[in-house]
């Protein structure tokens, strides 16, 4: 319903909790501001070693002109939570963007994924130092990867048995 307190309330009926930050609401019309607006997987429940998409919508004030961000993207549940899975960098053509990397995880479970864009005045012509909120340059979001895809795995056996006659239903 665009309601934030009734889907939060719906989540801690559920014995959930939510961590939120409150952001002062400051004037961003002519600061030195680059975001990470959100970030979107292709699919929230893989099977190990399935690739899949990682989209990070990016806005910025500063773009054009061979402005780059680099993107670096951590599994925190990993055996090295600190080694990036994936690194990239990325023109910055446009205030708002979708940028995409592939990735995979070899290890069953609900897996912390890190979003981080880093740049510099070189890359971005903005200096991290006074970027306007530096909170938004992070983003986390959660995947839940599955040892098999049981329903497709039980398909392929129906496939099978059915071209070999074994079928019987």
């Amino acid at each position: 319903d665009g309601n934030a307190t009734t889907a939060a309330s719906e989540v801690a009926s559920m014995g959930l909790t939510i961590d939120a930050v409150y952001f002062e609401p400051r004037d961003y019309t002519n600061a030195n501001e680059v975001q990470i607006e959100n970030v979107e997987l292709s699919n929230f429940s893989p099977t190990k070693n399935q690739p899949f998409e990682i989209n990070i919508v990016v806005k910025s004030h500063k773009y054009g002109d061979g402005a780059t961000a680099t993107f670096n993207i951590f599994d925190l549940d990993s055996s090295t939570p600190n080694q990036p899975i994936a690194t990239f960098t990325e023109d910055m053509n446009s205030a708002e963007q979708t940028v995409t990397t592939t990735v995979q995880l070899s290890t069953e479970g609900l897996h912390t994924i890190k979003v981080e864009m880093l740049s510099s005045i070189e890359q971005f012509g903005i200096d991290f130092a006074t970027d306007s909120l530096k909170e938004n340059n992070v983003f986390y979001t959660y995947v839940l990867v599955q040892q098999t895809d049981n329903i497709q795995n039980s398909l392929d056996i129906v496939v099978e048995l059915n071209k070999k006659n074994l079928l019987r239903l």
